[in-house]
């Protein structure tokens, strides 16, 4: 006990956290919602470093489940030290505690990817990689991923062998099945392969393994079954050549290669019955086996190609990090010599690993069969296990607990909840007991004080299904456009235009729900909440365009957060449509969505009117160009002109295909269009307006990749919306403003609030699932398993039992991390909680396991429990009382929205998410003058050379005339260093110096003497460091660039000029070195100048001291040095790490400023001596007064 007391004193943490402290034993700790668990890493880890003698930085290994928490663990950590340097009062132990906050950047604090990327990198030569791989996050992987199947399925299709096997699969479904159905099932099939840690060596058929397979159809020689009889008595769905001329016609030109093989020369056995317990018959059967099959050969060879682009490009995935990690782990050389670098792991979030990480870890916590004592801290909490689409599995931790325990270890549990009101404890406590098994209750604090707000904390909100009217979609548009996808709703979507239709409409469910939100916020606002104190947490963005039109007319402040919703934009997807129809004249869909759009403003009776033209002159599969230049010539109206224009610009949209660059293409078409001007007449225009530049933005981002094409950006946005859903960290960076904020509830774990409504209590949880089945799914023994077809060409799981089984485990599945997911938005609450739907009854013979909302997930524990402790029921019609639309007055109010949909009274700064990559020369030239800065490096505003030298010589202003300008002079300067061999400038003549600089392609004649000045500089700077003893020089890296993450997708990037790499004592250091051109006449000038550049010096210190290996090995960046070349000075730049976090926070507080995500008005010219050689001055407005 007395142990105990000393540890609460000394780090600050209560009786019950102090015991998960004890860094003699390893311990799981099973840490409830808000018990403090960050708090009791944070303190190991200190704990750690100042008690244990065999501790270190370096010998201590934290992993955590996002960057962002790791980049939080470090700025504890070091808030900590900071803490303790303040108040200690020892000399050397202050001094070693500094020591150790300045290390603390180079920590082993990182994600298991990060992790596994840095053990890679230090042993790539064993395992036969680059060490200056690439790591390819999820987007960029299935983009890659997404490029090759096509092209994997195309080849499969064109090759010949395969004619039958296609013919067979084309009597049943149309041409999408090839494009959308079997793409996305091998993609999916795929995935759960990696993730297993498998390879397609290790795939089979379902059909092999099935017992009592007869053949009893008649089969040709060459073991493909004679479908002909078949096809004729069903009638051809598709013929083969159709779905050759839907792959022809995806990229014109484009002949088809490579060889499938022939997908059933295995033989008769495998058709017919094949052993299914129902012994299902006929065609659903045989399908099955040529689609697993086929399955088969398709993921083998994108399996093979998509291994060949990684080589090529030098990428690694996160699971091939995980394989090579476990690969190099396993060798027990290796693994025992980083048993002894790491005395201690510690792993946050391990109910978020999955299985292969979790053996990547067992590698290297298990010395000799065991864990050592105090070698493993694991915190978790299986409720919280929220990530199973991303293979994780909440039973390994489970077993890590078991693990420790068996290896004299122990389980300590974290229960008291700080975060939330005992009302919302017991709440939770009640409602999870009965839905989550087991469950370990939260405790209240016996010495936490209540807030003082007497209203109910926890209410139910909800109305019955007769309180609305269900009602049609709202415009005949929302009716029809999900028709025009189809292949088969010819007749539908002539019934849907051509029948009667109002444009008031009834509002729906969701709707309604919207305005029951507004309500509660106006409650909660009364009642003395800030807006900024509430989230709305949802499941999915289904209904986020119905919340968020609700809190705009309720005249609610509200922000986006996590990037939810960007991407349903209409202003995002009306342009988005057009940039589709450059590649894909013929989507129906694309085309009727930019007609309908403010870009064309077509009416849905002159839309009405072109779907009756496009069906009667057989018109279906024309491009989109030729069906409006046929449609004008037919045209006979009084709005010709827009049909007039729509036909203008979509004949210049079908030639734009042969641009590259999706940048320069959406350039074009916003040109081509006016579409930002259209935005900007709109109501809340400058939203609009600042979307499309974000839009703009994540374009020039996607470029900035420089591995793909403009038509590749199409597949991009489907990948990045797809994950917006599923965001495992929101950004914040509208935290602080006071407006409500909405996001995913995957995007609120870690997070809290002080008021939290979750709504959709009613939506069906398993709908997705179960609409869209995939094509394949592996069993337990990797075996690739088909959905069955029926005979009508639609997916039955129920015709292959083995397919249906593995379905419904994984449709229980995931209403068990449904559970888990409700627990987490639950407690997420501080002071109030609002559960907001449809109220559902329950069946009597309702299983838990099979409850499909949140709403029947709590009736069924309120009918456990007979009331839910602390719950209070609301209708929504009484709350509703009283409750007004402010449309018309919300209108004149709110002109201002940031880009993720943050209305503000007034039109304010963009308030978008950070993402990209900032400089200290931006930031520099920022300072120096914000208006400069966003001519040249927002607008890309150049001025030639010598009309600008002819204005300043016509001001009187002659101090560059005749001179190279001081900027070229560097940059050629830089260019020369960069490729002349120091040792060798002794040698270096007048004439080899321009011979070699013309080899290079620089222009030097005219400034000959300075250059080689220049050179002469450097050479003596070299002579005086030569005497310096600073250790063996290892090597010397050129124009060296980094790229260091800051904070979320937010990095700081570089080039630095020179890298020089030293042994000394058997450990690397480098010394960062700059070229300067500028004029400097003496040391003293030097010394000033070199003032100005510290920031730049001492951030790029910071950041190669994160990042730089050199072979494998660890590089601690010790040094930086300033060459002034001009002078033959150097000065050394004394390094401080606290000071560079200040540079870095400061150039993060000011990014969106240098991304450009600032109106023009905010970035202020300064006005100076300098303006007078400024450059883009006539663009400035700065009258220069010359004397």
């Amino acid at each position: 006990m007395k142990v105990i007391r000393y540890i609460c004193e000394r780090y600050g943490v209560n009786q019950e956290q102090a015991r998960a402290l004890d860094i003699s034993a390893s311990i799981a700790v099973r840490a409830g919602a808000g018990s403090g668990k960050t708090r009791v890493l944070t303190r190991r880890f200190i704990r750690l470093l100042l008690e244990d003698p065999h501790a270190d930085i370096d010998s201590i290994v934290a992993i955590t489940f996002t960057r962002k928490a790791a980049a939080e663990m470090k700025d504890r950590i070091r808030r900590e030290l900071s803490d303790r340097i303040i108040k200690c009062s020892d000399p050397y132990e202050k001094r070693r505690l500094s020591t150790l906050r300045m290390r603390m950047a180079g920590a082993n604090i990182d994600t298991i990817h990060g992790f596994c990327a840095k053990l890679l990198r230090e042993n790539f030569a064993y395992l036969g990689i680059d060490p200056n791989f690439n790591v390819m996050d999820e987007i960029d992987r299935d983009m890659a991923l997404s490029r090759i199947a096509d092209e994997v399925i195309r080849e499969f299709v064109g090759d010949p062998q395969n004619a039958r096997v296609v013919e067979v699969i084309a009597q049943r479904q149309p041409v999408s099945f090839f494009t959308r159905n079997l793409k996305e099932g091998i993609l999916s099939a795929f995935r759960a392969m990696v993730e297993r840690g498998c390879t397609p060596e290790d795939l089979r058929s379902s059909i092999e393994v099935a017992k009592g397979c007869q053949a009893e159809e008649h089969v040709d020689g060459s073991g493909i079954q004679s479908y002909e009889a078949y096809g004729e008595a069903r009638g051809p769905h598709e013929s083969a050549d159709d779905v050759r001329g839907e792959f022809d016609g995806c990229r014109p030109g484009e002949s088809f290669g490579g060889a499938a093989g022939n997908l059933l020369s295995q033989g008769p056995g495998h058709m017919g019955q094949c052993g299914r317990e129902d012994g299902a018959e006929g065609a659903e059967a045989d399908i099955v086996p040529i689609l697993e099959e086929a399955g088969l050969r398709l993921i083998e060879r994108l399996y093979e190609d998509y291994s060949r682009y990684k080589d090529r490009e030098n990428m690694l995935d996160f699971n091939d990090l995980e394989l090579y990690a476990f690969r190099l782990l396993s060798n027990p050389h290796i693994r025992s010599c980083y048993h002894r670098k790491f005395s201690a792991i510690m792993v946050d979030e391990f109910q978020d690993l999955n299985p292969l990480q979790k053996k990547i870890l067992d590698l290297l916590t298990h010395v000799d069969g065991r864990i050592p004592p105090g070698r493993l801290f694991i915190v978790g909490d299986y409720k919280q296990s929220i990530y199973g689409f991303r293979g994780s599995d909440y039973r390994v931790f489970e077993e890590g607990c078991k693990q420790i325990s068996e290896h004299g270890g122990r389980v300590e549990r974290l229960s008291n909840c700080y975060r939330s009101t005992r009302t919302i404890i017991d709440f939770v406590n009640g409602a999870f007991k009965h839905l989550l098994d087991p469950y370990e209750p939260l405790k209240y604090p016996e010495q936490a004080g209540e807030e003082g707000y007497d209203e109910p904390k926890v209410e139910l909100i909800t109305w019955d299904k007769d309180d609305f009217k269900q009602a049609k979609p709202r415009t005949r548009w929302d009716m029809v456009k999900g028709l025009l996808s189809s292949e088969n709703s010819v007749e539908q979507l002539k019934a849907a235009l051509e029948g009667e239709y109002g444009d008031a409409v009834s509002a729906g469910k969701k709707d309604y729900q919207g305005d029951v939100i507004a309500a509660a916020i106006h409650r909660l606002v009364s009642r003395g909440f800030d807006y900024g104190d509430i989230a709305i947490l949802l499941r999915s963005r289904s209904s986020l365009a119905q919340v968020e039109r609700a809190l705009t007319n309720h005249g609610i402040p509200y922000c986006v957060l996590g990037g939810i919703g960007f991407w349903s934009r209409q202003e995002v997807m009306d342009i988005l449509a057009l940039y589709r129809l450059v590649f894909h004249l013929n989507d129906r869909l694309a085309l009727f969505t930019v007609l309908r759009s403010p870009i064309f403003g077509f009416s849905d009776d002159l839309l009405l009117q072109l779907a009756g033209f496009i069906k009667e002159n057989g018109m279906e599969h024309a491009g989109a160009d030729k069906v409006m230049e046929a449609f004008l010539q037919a045209f006979q109206h009084e709005e010709a002109l827009v049909v007039q224009r729509a036909a203008s610009i979509l004949k210049e949209v079908s030639g734009l295909g042969g641009i590259t660059n999706a940048a320069e293409l959406f350039d074009r078409l916003v040109e081509l269009t006016g579409y930002d001007e259209i935005l900007l007449a709109l109501p809340y225009g400058e939203k609009k307006l600042r979307n499309l530049e974000k839009l703009l933005v994540i374009v020039e981002r996607f470029e900035d990749k420089g591995i793909y094409t403009a038509r590749d950006f199409l597949v991009y946005v489907d990948a990045v919306s797809r994950s917006s859903d599923r965001e495992e960290e929101a950004s914040l960076d509208s935290e602080d403003s006071n407006a409500v904020k909405i996001l995913t509830i995957h995007a609120s774990k870690g997070l809290e609030f002080r008021a939290v409504l979750i709504p959709d209590m009613d939506q069906q949880l398993d709908a997705q699932a179960k609409k869209n089945k995939p094509l394949f799914l592996l069993d337990e023994h990797d075996h690739l398993v088909a959905i069955g077809i029926d005979d009508e060409g639609k997916f039955d799981e129920s015709l292959n039992p083995a397919y249906a089984e593995i379905f419904n485990r994984r449709l229980l599945a995931e209403l068990e991390e449904s559970r888990r997911l409700f627990y987490v938005a639950a407690t997420r609450a501080r002071k109030y909680l609002g559960l907001i739907g449809q109220r559902q009854d329950l069946d009597e013979e309702g299983a838990p396991e099979k409850l499909n909302s949140f709403m029947k997930q709590l009736m069924w524990a309120a009918r456990q429990s007979g009331t839910l402790a602390g719950m209070a029921e609301v209708k929504a019609e009484d709350l509703m009382d009283g409750l007004t639309e402010r449309q018309d007055k919300s209108q004149g109010i709110f002109k201002g929205v940031n880009v993720d949909g943050i209305f503000v009274s007034d039109l304010k700064p963009l308030d978008a998410t950070r993402e990209g990559s900032i400089s200290i020369s931006a930031w520099l030239k920022y300072k120096s003058c914000p208006r400069r800065f966003y001519l040249e490096n927002i607008l890309d505003l150049k001025q030639d050379r010598q009309v600008f030298i002819d204005e300043l010589l016509e001001e009187g202003i002659d101090e560059w005339a005749g001179e190279t300008a001081p900027v070229d002079l560097g940059i050629n300067a830089h260019l020369l260093l960069r490729e002349v061999d120091v040792a060798s400038l002794s040698a270096l003549k007048t004439e080899m110096l321009t011979q070699f600089a013309d080899e290079l392609g620089i222009d030097i004649r005219h400034d000959v003497s300075a250059y080689k000045g220049y050179l002469q500089g450097l050479r003596s700077i070299e002579e005086q460091r030569a005497k310096e003893v600073r250790g063996q020089l290892v090597d010397s890296l050129r124009e060296y660039a980094f790229r260091v993450p800051i904070e979320g997708n937010l990095y700081f990037s570089g080039i630095v000029d020179r890298i020089d790499i030293y042994r000394e004592e058997g450990r690397l250091r480098a010394t960062v070195i700059d070229y300067k051109t500028n004029r400097v006449s003496s040391a003293v000038e030097a010394r000033d100048k070199a003032a100005y550049y510290y920031d730049q010096l001492v951030c790029y210190a910071w950041a190669l001291d994160k990042v730089l290996y050199y072979r494998g090995e660890r590089v601690a960046v010790d040094e930086a040095v300033i060459y002034f070349l001009n002078a033959g000075q150097a000065i050394r730049v004394p390094l401080d790490k606290e000071y560079a976090d200040e540079v870095i926070n400061r150039m993060k507080a000011e990014s969106p400023a240098l991304l450009g995500m600032k109106p023009f008005y905010e970035y202020k010219s300064k006005k100076s001596e300098a303006c007078a050689l400024c450059p883009v001055r006539r663009f400035c407005g700065v009258i220069v007064e010359s004397n």
